[in-house]
């Protein structure tokens, strides 16, 4: 943990300054909730991840429908024939065309049909939706990755915002402690009026650097309230940043090789595949098919309970489909899927790439914000020292008001910089996370 003493000198029993070190803290606010209530929420609201899952339920679906077609399907087949008699009629007789008692014909018919697989298209098919399966379940971790990002980065920009407002509304209280001093130093004539200009322009500066950081806040609020579905009147606040330094482990806990089971390699490899099947079935098209039933039912000219037991049987069909000629359909088709083969392979040297990137960028931002983190700690701890010597200064009459108002501005400055070397830190951290497909770490941040 940082140091965290408080600066504070007195005059005449005024409060001169009280400067606080360490991130500035304050109690738990209604509503506020840490990173991980925050993951959580986002991930249980209607994002993309949500309809992805959607996605995985509708390839498990068609899967079943392919596995299917495999399939023999239990049927009823039902006809009502009505033939002429034989236009010639050579015979002078009136029976119908078809045969001697077809006039009126009555068939019914209860039977398994199915397809032998002969062409290997079926089982082609339920390899393509087995695939597809797969690439809406790696789709959907990589929505689900993308919304924890997301929502990691808004959660910390209102943190960092947060802090920044209080630390505005700590240097508007110490410019106005130090405004008020200045008056009754004048009104004891042992400063000029230009001094009391000064610490009033002071305190104008700070009310617009909080103004400026309310509005920060403000849009970062809404950007966060966003993500986890809440009404613009529902509180919301996220909790401080760490004030604790970096561990040395922290980032070499985080290896490059991981950059390899990011769910979207796993998801371009099921869509190759799913589009090798699917090249496949439409070859497949062309090949023979055998298909065959086999039923129980009747064939009779009357409907009575007599015609129905006289006309009683079973059936069994075998048929052999040749196709010759489909005008270029399945060979477009298999060319069709070839060309998105294709796209995916490329697709996948393209992201190979930029997950490395991501990963370097992501590594190399954290060691550097670890360094900003140490550096602006010793910056910040040299203001504060600095600021105390030029309020003493101030006191004794060796230092002029302009002194006091610097060292101030330097503080918060240096306050700032700090704040913000944290944030991206945890920015950092965030976006290591994602380029490795790391789960976020457990336990309120």
């Amino acid at each position: 943990m940082f140091p965290n003493p408080n600066l504070a000198g007195r005059w005449g029993g005024v409060a001169v300054l009280s400067l606080t070190l360490a991130l500035p803290t304050r109690a738990q606010s209604v509503g506020e909730m840490t990173r991980q209530q925050a993951v959580s929420q986002a991930l249980s609201q209607l994002s993309t991840y949500s309809q992805s899952l959607g996605n995985v339920t509708i390839s498990a679906m068609e899967q079943q429908v392919a596995e299917a077609a495999r399939r023999p399907k239990l049927e009823i087949a039902a006809a009502e024939t009505v033939t002429s008699p034989a236009l010639n009629d050579y015979a002078g007789t009136p029976f119908s065309f078809v045969s001697a008692n077809g006039v009126l014909r009555t068939n019914a018919l209860l039977r398994l049909r199915g397809e032998f697989d002969t062409s290997g298209a079926l089982g082609e098919d339920v390899a393509r939706t087995d695939a597809l399966k797969r690439a809406a379940a790696a789709g959907s971790l990589v929505a689900r990755q993308t919304l924890v990002l997301n929502t990691e980065q808004a959660f910390y920009t209102l943190s960092l915002a947060q802090a920044k407002v209080a630390g505005s509304r700590l240097n508007l209280g110490t410019a106005r402690q130090l405004q008020d001093v200045t008056g009754l130093l004048l009104q004891a004539g042992e400063v000029p009026g230009v001094d009391l200009e000064r610490a009033q322009l002071a305190v104008r500066d700070r009310q617009v650097e909080l103004q400026t950081n309310l509005a920060g806040e403000a849009t970062a609020r809404e950007t966060l309230r966003a993500y986890l579905g809440l009404t613009p009147q529902a509180p919301l606040a996220a909790s401080a940043l760490p004030d604790t330094a970096p561990a040395p482990e922290e980032l070499s806990a985080y290896s490059a090789e991981w950059t390899r089971r990011r769910p979207e390699f796993a998801q371009l490899q099921a869509q190759q595949e799913s589009y090798q099947h699917e090249a496949a079935v439409a070859r497949d098209a062309l090949l023979p098919h055998l298909t065959y039933s086999v039923g129980v039912g009747v064939d009779t000219a009357s409907l009575l309970p007599q015609g129905f037991a006289s006309g009683l049987g079973l059936q069994a069909q075998l048929a052999l489909l040749i196709p010759f000629d489909d005008g270029g359909v399945a060979d477009a088709r298999a060319k069709q899927a070839e060309a998105r083969e294709q796209q995916v392979v490329a697709a996948r040297s393209l992201a190979e790439r930029q997950v490395v990137q991501q990963y370097q960028t992501a590594h190399a931002l954290a060691e550097t914000a670890v360094e900003r983190i140490a550096r602006s700690h010793e910056n910040l701890t040299q203001a504060e020292h600095i600021h105390r010597l030029a309020v003493a200064r101030y006191r004794a009459g060796e230092a002029r008001i302009i002194e006091v108002t610097d060292a101030l501005n330097n503080l918060s400055l240096q306050r700032t910089a700090w704040l913000q070397a944290e944030a991206d830190y945890q920015l950092a951290l965030a976006q290591l996370r994602y380029a490795v497909a790391a789960p976020p770490p457990e336990g309120p941040q």
